[in-house]
């Protein structure tokens, strides 16, 4: 009988915390990786085609002069001394439109184990203003249309230094 009444508890306990979980779910996007446009950080940036629609550059990066370009302008532009304990990815999420003007950036920052992690203020201002300042997105044209599409760039830092930069 004991047996019975701690069973019972034990599970009346476990349906009532499912319970719970269940009404605090997230939702999240129809699309993994999909960016929303907010006002607040997004300005004027003027996408060609609905919110709705999900582009993804199947073509690789779509830059003219391609990674090697894309390094260079960014390690030129990117001055943050050793920055001891600064060490990680960051990633910059963002959307090229049809005109191939990017925009709707979104950065994530780990640490080199994957766990979420905040790096200093001027590592991420320096990376993210580098990443507004690359002009030469290609626009991404199928069967004589142009699209918006997506486009990440992470970066893998030592104490502050770019030791490497991957899409």
């Amino acid at each position: 009988m004991v047996k019975y009444l701690i069973f019972t508890i034990i599970i009346s306990a476990g349906c009532k915390s499912d319970l719970q979980y269940s009404s605090s779910k997230k939702s999240y996007p129809n699309v993994i990786g999909d960016i929303t446009f907010d006002p607040n950080i997004d300005g004027e940036f003027k996408r060609c085609d609905s919110y709705t629609n999900q582009y993804y550059s199947n073509g690789g990066i779509g830059y003219k002069g391609e990674m090697s370009m894309i390094k260079k302008q960014i390690e030129d532009n990117y001055t943050v001394s050793n920055q001891e304990g600064q060490s990680g990815f960051v990633t910059i999420r963002f959307v090229v439109n049809c005109h191939g003007i990017s925009g709707m950036y979104r950065v994530h920052q780990t640490d080199l184990l994957l766990t979420e992690f905040k790096f200093s203020s001027e590592i991420v201002d320096q990376l993210l203003n580098a990443m507004k300042n690359l002009k030469g997105w290609e626009r991404a044209e199928f069967n004589g249309n142009f699209y918006d599409y997506y486009q990440y760039l992470t970066f893998k830092l030592i104490n502050g230094k770019i030791v490497e930069i991957a899409p």
